[in-house]
């Protein structure tokens, strides 16, 4: 599926848009194509993959939205939820993320606990919150020693 098609699914509505992208994202338990410790030289990402990169750049303002769905019961849900917002980070940038992001309380989502040793953006975290590992992962000068 091409651009074209991506733009079926996300529109100006933030909660609509979600809601399309979930029904694919749901397929595949997730919105990455791989763990992170998986490492290929080259790949196409899949459609899945790429409608989530682009609700990231699309609604990357509107985080709070996401935020609030990592909340929910429902793993694939908040695993989807965790994945888009680490994409909204990347879209802001190493040291430009809001510091709300950094705040999250909320325990990582155990799919991404088990590959965190593998993900070459954030070695040698040893914490268990999702905002404190975005922070390892998206500041230059975050002690590492912090989460300890």
């Amino acid at each position: 599926m091409d651009q074209e098609n991506i733009k079926e699914f996300i529109s100006e509505d933030i909660e609509v848009s979600w809601n399309n992208c979930l029904k694919i994202w749901i397929k595949h338990s997730r919105i990455e194509d791989f763990p992170r410790s998986m490492r290929l030289p080259r790949y196409t990402p899949s459609f899945g993959k790429r409608l989530g990169l682009e609700f990231a750049r699309t609604f990357k303002h509107q985080y709070q939205f996401i935020i609030e769905k990592l909340y929910s019961e429902d793993k694939v849900v908040s695993l989807s939820a965790f994945e888009c917002l680490e994409f909204i980070c990347w879209e802001y940038g190493i040291n430009n993320v809001p510091l709300e992001i950094y705040e999250i309380p909320l325990p990582i989502p155990d799919k991404i606990m088990k590959e965190i040793d593998g993900d070459l953006d954030a070695p040698g975290f040893e914490g268990d919150k999702i905002g404190a590992f975005l922070k390892y992962k998206f500041t230059e000068e975050y002690e590492k020693s912090e989460e300890k």
